[in-house]
C-alpha cells in the first residue's frame, strides 16, 4: 500500500515536468554583429562625455517609403549634426571615395564591407529628408577601431575612435541656436522607431537590398545608374566600372 501511495505520488510530481512546454531557442547574433555592436558601445561611452549641449542619440531606426533606416549614432548641436557610423575592425583598412566595397586585410586573410562613406551618405539623405534641414548642416564621421590601421589616402572624416571627441568639438562655428537643437530633436525622435520588429525588418531588408544589387553585377548591370559593367585597370588591380563613367562612378571588384 505504502509503495503504491509512492508511485501516486512520483507520477504527481513527474508529470508536470515532462508536460511543461519547451522554452524557446534563443537566438544569437552572429559574430560580426556582435563586435559590431560592442564598437557602438565604445562610441556611446565617448560620446556620453560631451557637454550638455550635445545631444546624443544612439542606435536610430527610421522610416522612410517603407524602407528602414538605421544610423549608429547622431550629435546635435549648435555646430551642426554630426551622423557617425561605427566600424569596430582590425588589421589594415583600404578604400576610397567611389569603391562599392572596403577591404580589410587581417592577418593576410582579406574581407569586403560596404563603402562607409557611401553608407553613411545614403543616411545623411534620409535625415535631411525627414528633418527637412539644408544638407550641409549634417556632418559625416565614419569612426574605425583602434586596433584598425586606416590605408585610405587621408580621406575627409574617417577617424580613429580616440579622434572622436575632438573632432566634434573643433567644429566652433554655430549654425543653429538652442531653439533650432530641441527642435530637430524633438523631430528626431518622433521618426525613431524604438521596436524590435522593425529592426527584424531591416536586417531583412538589408539582406535583400544586397542581394539584389550583387544579381545585378553578376550580370554586369551597374546597380547605381543601369549602365554595362565594363573591365577597367587601376592602381590596385582589376574592377568593374560603370560605362556611363563619369556620370556614374559606380566600380565593384
Amino acid at each position: 500500500m505504502i509503495v503504491i501511495i509512492l508511485l501516486f505520488l512520483l507520477i504527481i510530481f513527474l508529470v508536470p515536468l515532462f508536460s511543461k512546454k519547451k522554452e524557446p531557442t534563443k537566438k544569437y547574433k552572429t559574430s560580426a554583429e556582435i563586435l559590431g555592436k560592442i564598437g557602438e558601445n565604445k562610441i556611446a561611452q565617448i560620446l556620453s562625455s560631451l557637454p550638455k549641449e550635445y545631444k546624443v542619440f544612439n542606435d536610430i531606426y527610421l522610416s522612410n517609403n517603407g524602407m528602414t533606416t538605421q544610423i549608429d549614432h547622431i550629435v546635435i548641436s549648435i555646430y551642426g549634426i554630426f551622423v557617425i557610423e561605427t566600424k569596430n575592425y582590425k588589421g589594415q583598412i583600404y578604400g576610397n571615395d567611389n569603391s562599392e566595397h572596403w577591404t580589410e586585410n587581417f592577418y593576410g586573410k582579406t574581407y569586403k564591407f560596404y563603402n562607409p562613406i557611401k553608407q553613411n551618405h545614403s543616411h545623411i539623405k534620409v535625415l535631411q529628408k525627414l528633418l527637412r534641414i539644408p544638407f550641409d548642416t549634417l556632418i559625416s564621421v565614419v569612426v574605425f577601431s583602434n586596433n584598425a590601421t586606416l590605408e585610405c589616402d587621408n580621406l575627409e572624416n574617417i577617424i580613429y575612435s580616440f579622434e572622436l571627441k575632438e573632432f566634434i568639438k573643433g567644429y566652433k562655428k554655430p549654425i543653429f541656436n538652442v531653439d533650432d537643437v530641441k527642435k530637430i530633436s524633438d523631430k528626431l525622435l518622433q521618426y525613431n522607431i524604438d521596436s524590435e520588429d522593425i529592426k527584424e525588418v531591416h536586417i531583412k531588408n538589408v539582406q535583400q537590398k544586397v542581394f539584389q544589387k550583387e544579381v545585378l553585377i553578376s550580370k554586369k548591370i551597374c546597380p547605381k545608374c543601369g549602365g554595362k559593367l565594363v573591365e577597367r585597370k587601376g592602381r590596385y588591380g582589376n574592377f568593374l566600372g560603370c560605362s556611363n563613367y563619369p556620370k556614374c562612378k559606380f566600380t565593384s571588384k
